[in-house]
């Protein structure tokens, strides 16, 4: 396949050039041009040409003008992105007419965060504007993703928008349409307004029509609303909106109606950032209140000045982030020492045990298990670490056990500078792994000069169990739980139940053992029994300790396998009440509101998930399906890059992880990466697994490279090895393709 961009040749199956690292695609019609868009059938398709010219590579969005696309301008052999006028609106004479006088105008523009625009073109009735590409996604989406920016993150991408919009109006060009959506942002917080295509020249009024209203209306100041003459005061309203808008989450004026908008933006002013429950710096809500004054004379008179001022804010929030730095922890995995290979559970456990005790300390932030144990194995120095989690401190240990004696030592280093705040060594017994994690705990808060509240200090003296066997059960149980595979579950579950019998007062064994229970009636094995143990140990675990997050689960769980879905609802939000950080119980409930068609919050618990476990891939590979069966692309197409990112990391760790396997290749294989998803598709499936999930995924991933007969081979097979839920094969959107085939109702029909 020759490459559009180097022209030098590369193999059929590469996804991108040899050479240039250019993006290959097929073309499909190489000779035609696309038709004009907006009669309805009619798309530009990946791989297509349009206007003899352009190769597209993607469609990244659209709205009130028209498409955009990314594509490859093989003439200059660079990408650009294309936006396609709507033909209603290209229709008219002299809008395309005030367009390209207004593009001459934007043009004059350089600025690093200002995106370039090059022309306003034609072709075969088509009108489109051709500008600079610039990978990321527009502000719309961050903040629809977020629920809301962080103060830091919103004064950094504000700071960047009036730098932009200070240099256009000292070249006399108005926006005039800024909003989330023409504001991009990239992976680094780089950020580039878009779409100065209809700005206005303060030199040159005459190039549109007085009393025209052009623009979004609840990003639009009053006297732009009424058709009276602007300046550049109506930039600074609009950026007060934007602002306002990334530190809530909501528009500062935006209603159910077009008549309710316009008299919000004339006559209301937006409740206080504070109000929303948003803890600001008061200059910034002075910034925001001053620029969305209704009378422009008491605005800001230049954006240079605002500026200067959130320069000032944001070099506070460095500060404060430094200190926050400082009051950061990650723990790395304990070595284990042991003489016994088998007992690194044991270590890991230890691990585990220590993060969730340093994380109700208040003060510390503390690296989720994932990241850390990330860095398992790995010969990284620990200021390198520290770098890479930007964290201030390091807790690195090693574990010995042999026998009831045990040896555990801890260190607690300063990334800064490699010292030791704190180091010590146990020699203790067994039984006394409580009171050493107790012991190092308050001796890391103590190091870092932070204050240990009663609750935490009661939280620490809590011992989870009165048999150290019991919790040795326990730690061995959970590592075999997390393999996800029906081999590892019942393993586990003879684990937990031991657990029990040594102390039948541990709350959190009881809770593992229904769970155990809860995933073989699911997946596998759908006899009552297992249902009914479900029901009874996630009951006892309640009864034991009713503010245990993991015993709500536990319930939940078990509520849902007995379609009571409310009730199983109202456990899960329960457990993310008692434990917000518990990534287990914000990825199960998310899973729960998927398969029951609950879009909107499975998204939102899904991102929450993402955020707890950062390098996790099951949760963006889970908003990837939500988002697509939305019909949001851009946004699916940003899930399925982390959730591929995420399975590439795991899989540098343990090459044999099944799961990352199948899930980063659906993700592979719906961003266009297709034979990496052939290929660890084919890694899982010539293991011949006997085993439910797995099958499912596999299916999920022949499903979507077209190749059918496996696909439904594979769906057929985890029927035949387990139990499926029906709702899941209703809503996987992986299995779209597969859906109407004569076997696939027919399976569907039997469940």
């Amino acid at each position: 396949m020759k490459c559009p961009v180097c022209l030098s040749e590369n193999t059929a199956t590469q996804r991108y050039c040899g050479q240039c690292g250019s993006l290959l695609l097929p073309t499909k019609n190489p000779t035609t041009t696309a038709p004009t868009l907006g009669i309805p059938g009619e798309e530009l398709t990946p791989g297509s040409r349009f206007a003899g010219r352009y190769q597209i590579i993607e469609e990244l969005g659209r709205g009130g003008m028209g498409k955009i696309y990314r594509a490859i301008d093989l003439k200059l052999r660079e990408e650009v992105a294309l936006k396609v006028i709507k033909p209603e609106i290209a229709s008219n004479k002299e809008t395309i007419a005030r367009f390209g006088n207004e593009l001459k105008l934007a043009r004059k523009i350089s600025h690093k965060n200002v995106g370039r625009m090059y022309e306003l073109m034609e072709d075969d009735g088509t009108h489109y504007i051709t500008m600079e590409y610039i990978p990321g996604q527009d502000l719309k989406r961050l903040i629809r993703q977020s629920g809301r920016l962080t103060a830091e993150t919103a004064v950094s991408i504000a700071r960047q928008v009036a730098e932009g919009l200070a240099e256009a109006h000292r070249l006399s060009v108005v926006h005039r349409d800024l909003k989330p959506g023409n504001i991009l942002v990239d992976r680094d917080g780089r950020v580039k307004i878009l779409d100065f295509g209809i700005a206005l020249s303060l030199l040159t009024r005459n190039t549109t029509d007085e009393g025209m209203i052009i623009g979004t209306l609840e990003y639009m100041p009053p006297e732009q609303v009424e058709g009276r003459p602007i300046d550049a005061r109506a930039d600074v309203f609009a950026f007060g909106c934007v602002l306002y808008e990334m530190l809530t989450g909501r528009s500062a004026f935006s209603r159910e109606t077009t008549t309710h908008t316009i008299a919000a933006v004339l006559n209301e002013d937006p409740p206080r950032v504070s109000d929303a429950g948003v803890d600001v710096p008061d200059q910034l809500q002075v910034i925001i209140s001053r620029c969305l004054e209704k009378n422009p004379e008491r605005r800001y008179a230049s954006m240079e000045e605002v500026v200067s001022l959130l320069s000032s804010i944001e070099m506070r929030s460095t500060d404060r982030a430094r200190e926050t730095r400082e009051h950061s922890i990650a723990v790395l995995p304990f070595l284990n020492m042991s003489s016994d290979q088998e007992n690194e559970y044991f270590s890991d456990g230890l691990t585990e045990e220590l993060i969730n005790s340093l994380l109700k300390i208040d003060g510390l932030n503390v690296i989720s298990r994932t990241s850390s144990f990330a860095f398992k194995g790995t010969n990284l120095d620990v200021r390198q670490i520290a770098d890479k989690l930007n964290v201030g401190t390091i807790l690195e240990g090693s574990v010995r056990k042999s026998g009831n004696r045990l040896r555990i030592t801890a260190q607690l280093i300063k990334a800064s500078n490699g010292f030791h705040l704190y180091a010590e060594t146990f020699d203790r017994e067994l039984r006394d792994v409580f009171a050493i994690q107790n012991e190092l705990s308050q001796s890391i808060a103590k190091a870092l000069r932070l204050v240990l509240t009663t609750q935490a200090r009661e939280f620490l003296s809590h011992f989870p169990t009165v048999s150290i066997e019991a919790y040795d059960y326990v730690l061995r149980g959970r590592q075999l739980f997390y393999q996800f595979q029906k081999s590892g579950f019942e393993r586990a579950l003879k684990l937990f139940l031991h657990a029990t019998d040594l102390d039948p007062r541990y709350a959190s064994a009881y809770a593992w053992a229904a769970n155990c229970y809860s995933l073989l009636y699911t997946w596998f094995d759908p006899e009552p029994h297992h249902l009914e143990a479900a029901e009874q140990y996630s009951a006892k675990a309640l009864a034991l300790n009713p503010e245990l997050c993991e015993a709500h689960v536990a319930q939940g769980m078990a509520l849902y396998n007995r379609k009571e879905f409310d009730k199983s609802a109202e456990e899960f939000a329960v457990a993310t009440r008692l434990k917000p950080d518990s990534f287990e119980a914000t990825y199960l409930y998310a899973r729960l509101c998927f398969a029951q068609g609950e879009y909107e919050k499975s998204a939102e618990l899904s991102r929450q998930a993402s955020r707890l476990r950062p390098d996790d891939y099951n949760a963006p590979g889970l908003l990837g399906m939500i988002y697509t069966d939305m019909n949001m692309p851009p946004e699916a197409q940003q899930a399925y890059r982390e959730s591929l990112e995420a399975a590439r990391q795991a899989l540098e760790l343990f090459s044999d992880d099944t799961r990352a396997l199948y899930m980063g290749a659906v993700a592979a294989i719906r961003l266009g990466e297709m034979q990496v998803g052939l290929e660890w598709t084919e890694r899982v499936w010539s293991s011949r697994p006997r085993d439910t999930m797995t099958l499912y995924g596999v299916a999920c991933c022949y499903s979507l490279l077209g190749q059918t007969e496996k696909a439904l081979e594979s769906i057929e097979e985890a029927i035949q090895y387990g139990a499926i839920q029906k709702k899941w094969l209703e809503h996987d959107p992986d299995l779209q393709p597969i859906r109407e085939h004569h076997r696939f109702v027919a399976l569907l029909a039997r469940l």
